[in-house]
């Protein structure tokens, strides 16, 4: 199964999938994550114009995911565990500055 979802730029890739208990943004379509990226930057850009500096915008990675197929077992693991474990590749196909 293929995903598409975003991280922010820094991200350390040894630890990209560990449950930080911040939720994720998956999607099959990789517009809607481009999308979603987009209006998240514009939020933090319009906030930053508006004097709060604490919301500086940080360049998102948009990675598409291909995880394990999602039939018996590996549900229970993603239920259990998060995405993580389910995690067969991942690939960096845009960033967003």
């Amino acid at each position: 199964m293929i995903l598409y979802t975003f991280a922010m730029e820094p991200v350390v890739d040894v630890d990209r999938w560990q449950d930080t208990g911040i939720r994720d943004y998956f999607s099959q379509d990789l517009d809607d994550v481009r999308q979603q990226v987009l209006e998240l930057r514009a939020e933090a850009l319009g906030e930053a114009n508006y004097g709060d500096s604490d919301q500086a915008w940080c360049p998102m990675r948009i990675e598409r995911v291909e995880i394990s197929p999602l039939v018996g077992e590996t549900v229970v693991t993603l239920l259990n565990s998060g995405i993580g474990p389910l995690v067969q590749s991942y690939e960096v196909v845009e960033v967003i500055s």
